[in-house]
């Protein structure tokens, strides 16, 4: 065991302090858009995320970061993560 590393009363390794992680739900009520915005970003890769089990949570440096772009970036800017450039909208017509 390295010298930063201890051991508790319940035996797990404690590496220090580790950072905050934010549910699915916080997440989006911090960046003003649905779960489900939150749940396709992680898909796609644009938010990072833990998985445990069945559920995912965001580091909070994550969720910063997108902040921070947010302010920065333009607002004509389509993908508000600005992790990478998303593909232009695109529309199909439908005939019956």
């Amino acid at each position: 065991m390295r010298h930063s590393e201890e051991k508790a009363r319940d035996g797990f390794v404690r590496h220090g302090e580790h950072e905050p992680l934010y549910q699915v739900s916080e997440v989006a009520e911090l960046l003003r858009v649905s779960k489900q915005t939150v749940y396709r970003a992680i898909s796609d890769g644009e938010l990072p995320a833990v998985r445990i089990r069945s559920r995912k949570l965001v580091p909070k440096s994550a969720v910063t970061a997108v902040l921070q772009r947010a302010t920065t970036a333009s607002e004509t800017s389509p993908n508000m993560f600005g992790l990478e450039d998303a593909p232009a909208p695109t529309t199909k017509s439908v005939t019956k």
